[in-house]
């Protein structure tokens, strides 16, 4: 709806396009609210556990009936385009060797209208090594969707062995 100035959705990776409302009703009539990003491959897995049957090996995605805070979110979109969130802060990256990039603080910039790339380093290169990192030791998603990816305790654990994490998250 013209944020950023683009009419549609998939081209960017700005929060309006990946923060969408998922809703779901389990036949258990549980309900609530989470803020645990979710994409379109965690809906099978989450049928499957609903009804009690094992989730294939390799099948991409999670269950969302239990899930724990995100760790790291990914997106990542088929035309080069790729972000993560961290600490209230998003980066935004294009190729390998970045043609665009942006930074936000979202905690006090949710618009995503004040890019800070140039201002705050510092949280750009952290960002960008943790954003690195993941791409390293996790696969790609498959079709180049942009998807939010949630890592737990392990990987939040590896992060801070790495040096990537200080005493909070």
């Amino acid at each position: 709806f013209l944020e950023h100035g683009d009419l549609g959705h998939g081209v960017w990776l700005y929060e309006e396009q990946l923060r969408v409302p998922l809703v779901v009703q389990y036949p258990d009539g549980k309900s609530g609210v989470s803020d645990v990003p979710a994409s379109g491959v965690d809906v099978l897995p989450t049928v499957l556990d609903t009804v009690g049957l094992p989730l294939p090996a390799g099948l991409p995605g999670r269950s969302l009936r239990e899930t724990v805070g995100p760790a790291v979110r990914v997106a990542q979109s088929d035309d080069g385009l790729r972000a993560t969130l961290s600490d209230g802060y998003k980066l935004i990256e294009r190729g390998a060797q970045p043609t665009l990039t942006e930074l936000y603080a979202l905690d006090v910039d949710a618009g995503e209208l004040h890019d800070l790339s140039e201002v705050d380093v510092v949280q750009l290169e952290a960002l960008r090594k943790r954003l690195e990192w993941y791409l390293s030791t996790h696969a790609a998603p498959e079709g180049g969707h942009a998807v939010d990816n949630q890592a737990g305790s392990d990987v939040l654990e590896e992060l801070r062995a790495l040096g990537y994490l200080g005493g909070g998250d």
